[in-house]
């Protein structure tokens, strides 16, 4: 997996995440696993919560 470079919003998202879906992955590993989201370079980044692909855009607004 390619490091990416996320923003302070998408950050605390994933820390969100992380904490809200229990998450029993070291938090620093959980963001290191964040992946571009395929087919759009607009910042937007794709991080697996125990098989629910989330969206995170670059203001760390989520979707999945």
């Amino acid at each position: 997996m390619s490091e990416v470079q996320l923003t302070e919003a998408q950050r605390q998202s994933i820390e969100h995440v992380h904490a809200w879906h229990e998450i029993p992955q070291p938090l620093d590993q959980f963001i290191a696993a964040a992946q571009p989201q395929i087919g759009w370079d607009d910042g937007s980044i794709m991080i697996n919560a125990k098989g629910i692909w989330i969206g995170i855009e670059a203001d760390g607004s989520r979707h999945s």
